[in-house]
């Protein structure tokens, strides 16, 4: 689900984001861990002024109640590039568990800490959460939970990690989310036998619906997409280090076949009622 956020300048040196999460975490599970996963950019321009670096702030607010006057977590950043920057919200989000709270909202305050002092000129913001809208680079909340339920079969692994929680998070007009690169699904691609010169032997019929795999595998993973674990944790270490790993790839995982009537080798002419992995039945990521 994806909520609006929003940004902005609160003085001359910090910048704001508004970032909003579906948090849904079953009551048998307890949660071991949680991770607020932040792409930060630097400005090509701003290396050479790197100094005192900068300080990352999260606070947080559950539904109509009173923000948190102290952070949730706290990190001095020194940056040369861009990157990704982690903070611990395990704490934060078992409260959150506690309080059956399913949508909190984080503020991210970013303090320029080698600000212009005494002087009326603006300092460059040069250090700012990634606001890409391809969506490589968003923001997100990983949390890992451990299933404590008494119906949990002895033959079932433990603890369980999950990424049950996704950011929500877009910046300025709703209409730019759809640059983002639509999730893996089953696309219809049709095949006339002619064009891949098939039609030399294959007699009937002239072209069919082959169906095709399209869009990507984006964090977070859903159900549909039949997601495998080394594809589940291909797409987490891709969003810690994409320099180490690919996305996963959206695939065919179910092929049928269709009837065919050609002539083979031999001159003979055959009716196979089962030409085998040739339609596309479902996708996944793999």
């Amino acid at each position: 689900m994806i909520y609006h956020t929003s940004h902005g300048i609160i003085s001359k040196s910090l910048r704001t984001h508004r970032l909003l999460f579906n948090i849904s975490v079953p009551q048998q599970e307890r949660i071991v861990s949680a991770e607020l996963r932040l792409h930060m950019h630097l400005k090509t321009d701003s290396r050479q002024r790197i100094g005192a670096g900068w300080k990352v702030n999260i606070f947080g607010r559950c539904g109509n109640a009173e923000g948190e006057r102290d952070p949730l977590a706290s990190k001095h950043v020194r940056r040369k590039n861009s990157g990704w920057e982690v903070l611990d919200l395990t704490k934060a989000v078992q409260h959150w568990k506690k309080l059956n709270a399913v949508n909190p909202t984080l503020e991210v305050r970013i303090e320029n800490l080698h600000a212009f002092k005494n002087t009326n000129e603006w300092p460059v913001i040069d250090l700012d959460v990634d606001r890409d809208p391809d969506g490589k680079h968003e923001p997100v909340l990983i949390v890992f939970s451990d299933d404590t339920s008494e119906n949990r079969r002895d033959g079932d692994e433990a603890p369980s990690t999950r990424t049950r929680s996704s950011l929500v998070y877009e910046d300025g007009p709703r209409v730019r989310r759809s640059a983002k690169t639509e999730d893996c699904r089953k696309a219809e691609m049709y095949v006339d036998f002619k064009d891949i010169g098939w039609d030399s032997f294959i007699l009937a019929p002239a072209g069919y619906q082959a169906f095709t795999c399209r869009g990507a595998c984006n964090y977070p993973l859903v159900r549909e997409v039949t997601p495998t674990k080394h594809a589940i944790v291909q797409t987490l270490l891709n969003l810690k280090s994409p320099q180490k790993a690919a996305q996963a790839c959206c695939v065919p995982t179910e092929l049928k076949p269709i009837s065919l009537l050609y002539e083979n080798e031999n001159g003979v002419v055959v009716l196979n009622n089962k030409y085998e992995g040739m339609v596309v039945k479902e996708c996944g990521c793999r």
